[in-house]
């Protein structure tokens, strides 16, 4: 079975104390324990270690991220554990580097995905029509790397 890394996201306020996405945390653990898979739960609001993070990200299959929407947004603390995190991540724990340097090495694959999602937003549908779902699309690139696309566009 997979190791889930749940993460519960949610910063407590006096008015707003976490309890829903408390008791969703423990219902996703208890299910997926039940499965069979192994997880494991950081509540970011409770402070971390960034070495013992990465540690977690390298561990998990599959991340479960559980928080309120603020203001169309996550909460300031896990922005500030995505920093932390993931900034010390990027010396090759996580992955190598912060993808800015892949234009120079694979410019076609960026400009490829960057246009395909350009012209998939172009149409003639009225605005007053509603959107569609957003298209995923597979994409061959010509140095043979295969790119998955994601485009949300009322026309598609």
């Amino acid at each position: 079975m997979s190791n889930i890394l749940i993460i519960n996201a949610h910063h407590y306020y006096r008015f707003a104390e976490g309890k829903l996405n408390g008791t969703l945390v423990q219902m996703a653990d208890e299910l997926l324990t039940a499965d069979g898979h192994q997880t494991k739960i950081v509540e970011v609001d409770k402070g971390w270690d960034v070495d013992q993070e990465l540690e977690n990200h390298q561990w998990a299959d599959i991340i479960l991220l559980q928080t309120p929407v603020n203001w169309m947004g996550v909460p300031w603390s896990f922005k500030k554990y995505m920093d932390e995190v993931y900034t010390a991540g990027m010396g090759g724990a996580l992955c190598n580097g912060d993808g800015l340097a892949a234009p120079k090495k694979h410019p076609r694959r960026i400009m490829a995905m960057a246009a395909h999602c350009r012209a998939k937003n172009t149409c003639s549908r009225s605005p007053s029509m509603p959107p569609k779902k957003p298209s995923i699309t597979r994409m061959n690139i010509s140095s043979g790397a295969v790119a998955w696309t994601t485009c949300y566009s009322p026309c598609t």
